[in-house]
């Protein structure tokens, strides 16, 4: 192998990687998050400070401290950021069954089966826990929409026809016959 792509050591810290995650939506569009993301992003931001303890290396560069903690430091400024833009939708009590911000549902699919999702925040959506971002095709169409009601959604595979079974406003596991 040539002398070019090795490193004298390779214990040796590598450069820091000064990415900066891309802005999920226009500025004039509200970033919205769940009560329960931002309660999460809090607590990461604290177990991050918690697990680098008090900063030893405030005088070192980027190129002195080890990876970790630039990492770390990396992350918790993103999730500084993040907090500082986000804004915490509102939980309201509610008793009717219409689909809103932060609900979990229970969808028909006439292919699949019962489905469920959690409509959240664009920073929050994660497809192996079924949570969808709000502005998704399937959130957009569910939004608003009562227990019992069918809809149609225009998906990337196509118009899919979908029953809303259940709708549950609170956090936490969807509660079975509510």
């Amino acid at each position: 192998m040539s002398k070019a792509f090795t490193r004298e050591s390779d214990d040796a810290p590598e450069r820091p990687e000064f990415r900066r995650a891309p802005d999920l939506l226009p500025t004039e569009v509200n970033d919205y998050i769940t009560q329960d993301g931002y309660e999460s992003l809090q607590a990461e931001l604290a177990r991050i400070s918690a697990e680098k303890g008090p900063d030893l290396s405030a005088g070192s560069s980027g190129l002195e401290r080890p990876r970790s903690t630039v990492k770390a430091d990396q992350r918790a400024k993103e999730i500084r950021d993040i907090l500082m833009r986000v804004t915490v939708a509102p939980v309201a009590e509610l008793t009717d069954k219409r689909v809103r911000f932060g609900s979990r549902v229970v969808v028909h699919d006439p292919e699949f089966g019962e489905m469920d999702y959690r409509i959240v925040g664009v920073r929050e959506a994660d497809v192996d826990r079924g949570w969808i971002s709000w502005i998704s095709p399937l959130a957009k169409a569910l939004l608003g929409v009562e227990e019992g009601q069918v809809i149609e959604c225009r998906l990337p595979s196509g118009i899919k026809r979908l029953q809303l079974m259940r709708v549950d406003q609170r956090s936490g596991p969807m509660q079975s016959g509510s």
